[in-house]
């Protein structure tokens, strides 16, 4: 009895002292060092690559708009606004960063779950490929891509043949501890560097699950959205769906949009005084009682008006972001205000200040065209977002002089889908329809019996059927 006594209490030791096993990147603009040679953006598709904690891109305005342009509407119609706003609806149904519980239980350790008519059928969820999207557009990147990374590869002297010293560094954290994680989700990776000569000559530390017979539980950050397989880090498959986001989704969001994530930023391009907003009369002054000085306790007037609006200063995450339905057309224009709390330096108390801008477009336009190719393959390109661009760099109101971040997202980003689908992928060597591989279709599904929507509508599960069954 003494003995399992005592078996018990060391196991409760070592569960009570087990570290989380959960982790996640961030996203940003690409490091000077961060090129093709080492494993960032070889197939031209990354907008980013892997930042250091507290260098993330996150959005500065606690509303964002969205809208659909002719084409989408033409291509995926109401079902496709549908399919959509569903996965704005996930986003739009979480609480403040603030009300999650300290060890995100709340959130499932896998939110990926398969409709097998839609699988067998070759579809692809619209609702989901979007929700992977969004939360890149957040400022999440690939969590199992990014947990072991290159940080350079030297050619070792006098070598034949050549080989290479390589240097290794992690870009997971733990959304708790906030130290690198070797885990995603509570699966356990480590990793060997390969070199490839193809598309492009290139070399990269390659993860692989310690356990073989674990089950990949990628997160939606980990969204492969060019590829519609699942064979890079549980990336979205045909025929699987989200029903929310992960553990670890919501360990990086929190990091990026709690209050407690401080850091010099500035307002989007755009934003503006609303209190000097278009009138001409020069704005108004504002007083704000007395302020005290953290750093020598020192009181003064605090006094604020348009004159000396802040568009720079520090700034604390926004808890939540708010997606807003933008039914625009040409010549629309809205202009939404909000309260925006900033202070002139990182010890000095937060003041407020109401800032406006004008919008004509959307802040995530969705559109549907013509993608073309893969630039190796035949493979269609699914979806294709906005490049980097659309990132503004903060990194010198930081203080810091050797990297790129942190900063904002900047809008208009545009979310464009392939309208090559569905067709067939031949080569050289299978040459002929019989050979060829069936490609994906669009389409949205749930974990119901129902059968799933295809897009566009003049594609229905029957011709899906004969397509699979009788070629």
């Amino acid at each position: 009895m003494l003995r399992f006594f005592s078996l018990s209490l060391t196991l409760a030791l070592l569960l009570g002292s087990a570290r989380p096993a959960r982790a996640f990147s961030l996203l940003g603009l690409l490091e000077t060092w961060q090129v093709p040679l080492i494993g960032y953006n070889y197939l031209n598709t990354d907008i980013g690559g892997p930042k250091v904690l507290y260098e993330g891109y996150r959005w500065s305005v606690p509303y964002v708009y969205y809208g659909f342009d002719p084409s989408f509407m033409m291509y995926f119609g109401t079902d496709g606004v549908k399919a959509v706003d569903e996965a704005f609806r996930i986003l739009n149904a979480l609480p403040p960063v603030s009300k999650w519980s300290a060890d995100l239980s709340e959130f499932p350790l896998s939110s990926t779950h398969v409709n097998y008519q839609a699988q067998s059928l070759g579809v692809y969820d619209l609702k989901s490929a979007t929700l992977g999207m969004l939360i890149e557009a957040m400022g999440l990147a690939e969590s199992v891509r990014y947990t072991f990374c290159l940080r350079d590869r030297k050619t070792i002297a006098g070598s034949n043949p050549t080989a290479y010293d390589y240097y290794v560094i992690m870009r997971n954290y733990d959304p708790v501890t906030w130290e690198p994680s070797k885990y995603v989700n509570g699966v356990l990776y480590s990793y060997a560097v390969n070199e490839y000569i193809l598309p492009i000559v290139y070399a990269d530390a390659d993860e692989y699950m310690v356990e073989p017979l674990d089950i990949e539980k990628g997160s939606v950050a980990n969204f492969t959205w060019y590829s519609g397989n699942s064979a890079n880090g549980g990336g979205l498959g045909l025929g699987q769906f989200y029903s929310g986001i992960t553990r670890d989704d919501a360990g990086g969001l929190r990091h990026l949009y709690s209050r407690q994530n401080v850091v010099g930023e500035g307002l989007i391009a755009g934003a503006s005084n609303a209190l000097a907003f278009a009138e001409g009369n020069g704005g108004y002054t504002m007083y704000f009682g007395n302020v005290t000085n953290n750093v020598n306790q020192s009181t003064t007037n605090s006094w604020w008006g348009g004159s000396v609006f802040m568009p720079n200063g520090y700034r604390a995450g926004l808890e939540k972001i708010n997606f807003i339905k933008f039914n625009w057309n040409a010549g629309t224009n809205i202009s939404p205000i909000w309260t925006d709390r900033v202070a002139s330096n990182a010890y000095s108390r937060m003041i407020s200040q109401q800032c406006r801008r004008r919008l004509g477009t959307p802040d995530i336009l969705f559109t549907a065209t013509d993608l073309g190719m893969m630039a190796n393959g035949a493979v269609p390109v699914t979806m294709q977002r906005t490049d980097e661009a659309r990132f503004q760099d903060n990194h010198a109101m930081n203080g810091v002089t050797v990297r790129a971040g942190p900063g904002v997202v900047v809008p208009p980003l545009v979310i464009q889908y392939s309208v090559l689908y569905p067709g067939y992928e031949s080569t050289s060597y299978f040459n002929t329809e019989a050979d060829a591989f069936k490609s994906l279709v669009w389409g949205t599904f749930d974990g119901t019996t129902n059968a799933p929507i295809i897009m566009p509508r003049i594609i229905s599960v029957q011709d899906l059927v004969r397509r699979v069954y009788n070629p």
